[in-house]
């Protein structure tokens, strides 16, 4: 897999981006690679603003399998505090959408 260690701040998407497109085939459909931008900017823009890390090891590889379809792996690391959404309380449902 190749990978980047890269500042865990805004300002670095751009360059997640580019290290992300540069894995994949340039033939990517357009809708596919929107979606992979999507879930790409969520994942890092939590580490950048919650996760309290300095920086992020983003690792990325594409392979194609034996029946021809194409495989993207990204794996993000981050030295940060860990947060585990099943571990929070289930919210009050009874409560306003604004009072949650």
């Amino acid at each position: 897999m190749k990978q980047i260690i890269i500042k865990a701040a805004d300002e670095s998407m751009q360059a997640v981006n580019d290290f992300i497109h540069s894995q994949i085939p340039s033939d990517c459909d357009e809708m596919i690679l929107n979606q992979i931008d999507l879930a790409v900017e969520e994942i890092f823009v939590n580490i950048a603003h919650y996760s309290g890390a300095e920086e992020a090891e983003i690792c990325c590889d594409f392979a194609v399998d034996g029946v021809g379809t194409g495989i993207l792996k990204v794996v993000f690391c981050d030295g940060g505090k860990p947060f585990n959404p099943l571990a929070r309380p289930d919210p009050d449902l009874t409560l306003s959408a604004d009072e949650r």
